[in-house]
């Protein structure tokens, strides 16, 4: 505190240290999130002398932050990794505990995920596709699955072969993510795909799913994008601004396989 005022005086090479040695930004996030959590935990507006207390608090802060910003909880956790020491001393505890503590708080805003409000529609709305029509916001099998899965009898031809409802629902949480492991990369032959996305979906009326049993109006899905880069560069950045929490769809999906269903048909609904 000085004057009265909330400051982090930080040296710019130990970010850069921590950044360089774990190849990745989020060591030096944690960081600042970490002396940010001192801040609203009151620890600079008080005499606590709890100095071990203190860093446990702030680091369970920074945990829970970082996996709302994105990050895993090996990259929530590099930084203390890097530089917290084997044994407790007088000012910090071992990294040990601070690693675990930041894990209980990475894991408990990954409970809060998918148990949110309903997220606002997006800032662009009402004037998603423009007068101009500068984005597309309709996208179909061909736009967003590739032409070797379409080509496949257990797949495009699966598609094709059945006509699949209509689903409607609100993007409630997107993840730049396929199945763990990725195994319908695997399956054709593929590198695995940063074109990934898995959607939470909440259902916005009773509709009949591909299984032939209802989704109930309210209920939460998981659906899958999976390899989605096959257009122009325009048309991947129209379909990704499409999927972002918050935005009605109309979508069809198929069950494929590993636990959950591709959407190959999207278009975007007023809400």
């Amino acid at each position: 505190m000085i004057d009265n005022k909330r400051y982090i005086i930080y040296d710019p090479k130990l970010l850069q240290y921590t950044d360089e040695n774990s190849n990745s930004y989020w060591a030096s996030m944690s960081i600042l999130a970490h002396e940010i959590g001192h801040h609203l935990s009151g620890h600079t507006l008080n005499n606590n002398d709890d100095k071990l207390n203190n860093e446990l608090q702030a680091d369970k802060f920074s945990g829970f932050i970082l996996y709302k910003l994105g990050a895993t909880l090996i990259q929530a956790q590099t930084a203390i990794n890097q530089l917290g020491t084997e044994q407790d001393t007088d000012t910090h505890p071992s990294k040990y505990k601070r690693m675990d503590i930041i894990k209980m708080g990475w894991e408990e805003a990954s409970v809060q995920r998918y148990e949110s409000a309903i997220p606002p529609p997006p800032s662009d709305d009402k004037s998603f596709g423009g007068e101009k029509g500068s984005y597309k916001d309709e996208f179909f099998k061909e736009e967003i699955i590739g032409e070797k899965e379409l080509n496949e009898e257990n797949f495009g031809g699966v598609i094709n072969k059945y006509n699949y409802p209509f689903l409607e629902g609100i993007i409630i949480d997107v993840e730049k993510k396929g199945y763990d492991g990725d195994m319908r990369a695997e399956n054709f032959d593929r590198n695995p795909s940063d074109k990934n996305m898995t959607l939470t979906i909440q259902m916005t009326k009773d509709s009949k799913s591909p299984f032939g049993d209802i989704y109930k109006n309210g209920t939460r899905i998981k659906f899958n994008l999976m390899d989605y880069d096959h257009t122009s560069l325009a048309e991947l950045s129209w379909l990704e601004a499409l999927l972002v929490p918050g935005r009605k769809i109309k979508f069809q999906s198929f069950y494929y396989g590993y636990e959950a269903e591709d959407i190959f048909y999207i278009k975007k609904l007023n809400r």
